[in-house]
């Protein structure tokens, strides 16, 4: 088994070094263009051989990991409010309360300094699809998030920083 591990990395390392073929050079930001605020954005790796594939994957695997614990993070705040008949304060108070047993859940998997973590956007006046939870990585330019109504969902980086603009307490 660990030989077959070996070999599988020799091969990505050899096709990362020598590459499949010509790659050109990404294309520059659009001028005036800014970063977003609240958002980190992962660079896209589209057009980019098969290299820019396998890290593309990588992006697309973390977004389904940072959907699967918004969802984790949906069950634990409404088995909170159950509780205690009120919504957590905080996503920190469901840690120390015991609703999630390990703060690294709170951490995005987008991140690669391990600092984002998800945020919340505590209220009770939160309804239906209102942003409730989201990590602040973009994946692919698009940001998932937790509706008020327990849904995940995702959205481009623009419309979520409108919707989240319209959905401010």
């Amino acid at each position: 088994m660990r030989n077959t591990i070996a070999i599988a990395w020799a091969i990505v390392a050899a096709l990362s070094l020598g590459g499949c073929h010509k790659e050109e050079p990404p294309a520059a930001p659009a001028p005036g263009a800014q970063s977003r605020p609240g958002i980190i954005s992962l660079p896209s790796h589209e057009g980019q051989g098969y290299i820019g594939a396998l890290l593309q994957s990588r992006d697309t695997a973390k977004m389904a990991v940072s959907k699967q614990e918004l969802a984790f993070i949906w069950n634990a705040i409404t088995m909170y409010s159950l509780e205690k008949g009120k919504p957590p304060a905080s996503l920190d108070e469901l840690v120390k309360e015991g609703s999630i047993s390990d703060k690294r859940m709170l951490v995005s998997p987008g991140d690669p300094n391990k600092a984002a973590t998800y945020v919340y956007l505590a209220g009770s006046d939160r309804k239906g699809e209102d942003i409730l939870v989201y990590d602040p990585v973009a994946y692919g330019g698009q940001v998932p998030f937790l509706a008020a109504d327990g849904s995940v969902k995702s959205l481009d980086v623009q419309e979520f920083l409108r919707r989240l603009k319209t959905n401010a307490p």
